[in-house]
């Protein structure tokens, strides 16, 4: 049961936390937002960026996974000790590489609400590999939250994910000319359908 007089805590679950990453600096435009609704704590699976040092100085909390190499399997025990010492009611996954790892451990270790946050489709050769991975562990989030409807598309289309998972969080700038679209960060809009996941 949800208990309405406690904050809900959220993890923010990230590849990685450095200067220049468009996720990245969102986290740090839209966290400070968001503390006075939500307890928020950032993990990191790779690295020790700006982002992380910059969130830890105006009082968040930051997790570093430390993961080596691809065949360091203590990042899976360092992720569970993450999340026994902080018991989020909501996972918020960024970036594929911590999306999929996130999706299948969170699910595993008791998450109890996991949103995958899909900024983007980067088509590369690198990349394709892991689209299967995408398609196939997509089920495990409760939803998607993403920033373009180009995105949205995709995934719908050619990856035959269900529209019903999606929220769209975006807004179109009054500035911009009739027939372009620049699509820009809706930070009220992501803080409200954060804020507003049922945890039961």
């Amino acid at each position: 049961m949800i208990d309405c007089n406690k904050k809900n805590k959220v993890l923010h679950f990230i590849t990685g936390i450095e200067l220049g990453g468009g996720a990245e600096n969102m986290l740090l435009q839209l966290l400070p937002r968001m503390q006075a609704e939500l307890e928020n704590r950032v993990c990191a699976v790779m690295g020790r960026g700006e982002i992380g040092k910059k969130l830890e100085k105006i009082g968040i909390k930051v997790y570093y996974l430390d993961l080596k190499n691809i065949f360091d399997l203590g990042v899976i025990w360092r992720y569970r000790k993450v999340l026994k010492n902080f018991n989020p009611d909501i996972q918020v996954n960024y970036l594929i590489h911590a999306d999929i790892f996130g999706r299948i451990f969170g699910n595993i270790f008791g998450v109890k609400k996991i949103i995958s946050y899909i900024r983007c489709v980067q088509i590369t050769k690198a990349s394709k590999k892991f689209f299967l991975g995408e398609k196939f562990t997509l089920f495990l989030s409760n939803f998607i939250l993403t920033n373009s409807e180009t995105t949205r598309n995709f995934y719908i289309n050619k990856l035959k994910i269900k529209k019903e998972l999606f929220f769209l969080s975006f807004f179109i700038s009054p500035e911009d000319k009739p027939g372009t679209y620049n699509y820009y960060d809706d930070y009220d809009e992501q803080e409200r359908i954060i804020s507003s996941t049922r945890i039961s």
